[in-house]
């Protein structure tokens, strides 16, 4: 089967003042001289040459040295120049305020250890198992898996108003 490559014209260079259509920047995987490929960070800055998108692209190293910053992409159809665009792109490359928000909502969410407890919990009220501190456990009295799933999915219901999907028996 033949592999389906697409034509992209480029350019080598471009005016500052020229209308751009588009810039992107962010990783890309890029063909080596030596038939290898890596990912390195691109600024894709596309112009209009003779009724023809053309890409001016510009390499700025490997893509693990900007791992935390999220890829840019902004179209500007013809509105804006180059030099805004190139302009844009390095501000956005020397910009660590995506990473402090990142690490500023990793910090405060709690919603995996939530999820982990409250499967935990799920987990022992099924095996009519109670927990007193951190390692003394009391097998409640004996009576079927099923009856206690019932009554975990109803009190599910009555806290939440909705109807769990039912697991098959």
């Amino acid at each position: 089967m033949a592999e389906v490559t697409e034509l992209l014209a480029i350019t080598n260079s471009v005016s500052k003042s020229e209308p751009a259509w588009a810039l992107y920047a962010g990783p890309r995987v890029v063909e080596i001289p030596d038939g290898s490929s890596q990912r390195r960070w691109v600024e894709d800055i596309t112009v209009v040459r003779s009724d023809t998108l053309a890409h001016y692209v510009v390499d700025r190293g490997p893509a693990d040295l900007y791992q935390d910053i999220p890829p840019l992409f902004v179209p500007v159809l013809l509105e804006e120049c180059v030099g805004l665009l190139m302009e844009m792109a390095e501000r956005h490359r020397r910009d660590d305020r995506w990473l402090k928000h990142q690490q500023e909502v990793a910090a405060e969410s709690t919603l995996l250890m939530d999820a982990i407890r409250q499967i935990e919990v799920n987990r022992e009220v099924i095996a009519n198992r109670s927990q007193f501190g951190p390692a003394y456990k009391v097998q409640r009295g004996q009576y079927p898996k099923s009856v206690a799933r019932r009554r975990l999915l109803e009190r599910h219901q009555d806290e939440t108003g909705n109807i769990p999907f039912r697991q098959r028996s």
